[in-house]
């Protein structure tokens, strides 16, 4: 007797093996996508910092206060679909929570009293959550 198509028992195999291969490929994938996210994170810090920087040297230092600051004076680019003077919508977004980074404070200092500015994130127990991790 000569059947086309597959039986149950082939078909429950290959259903188990398609599990199997999605069960280790799930984790592999999600593990890619979170350093994606931390690796943006990490480069938008960086940009960060250099923008104030600039701002500093080019307008003083009190112009550069907040991220925000940055964004309305274009040292950074601001997300798609705002302009740089609106103030109802996000400047800045953190790729790991997807909130809003406007209002991450910088400090800007010049050690040991040169003319160069370096820029850090203050370190609280206030700080906002997607301000955490900036240094």
């Amino acid at each position: 007797m000569n059947k086309k198509g597959f039986t149950l028992v082939e078909l429950l195999a290959v259903i188990a093996i398609l599990a199997i291969l999605a069960t280790i490929a799930t984790p592999l994938i999600m593990n890619v996508s979170n350093k994606t996210k931390d690796e943006m994170f990490k480069a938008k810090a960086k940009t960060i910092r250099a923008a104030a920087v600039m701002c500093a040297e080019e307008i003083g230092e009190d112009n550069c206060k907040t991220v925000k600051d940055l964004c309305k004076k274009d040292y950074l680019d601001v997300a798609k679909d705002c302009s740089s003077s609106s103030d109802n919508c996000d400047c800045q977004q953190n790729p790991l929570t997807g909130g809003s980074m406007d209002s991450c404070a910088i400090y800007l200092d010049r050690p040991n009293k040169t003319n160069r500015y370096e820029a850090t994130f203050p370190v609280s127990g206030e700080t906002k959550a997607d301000c955490k991790g900036l240094n």
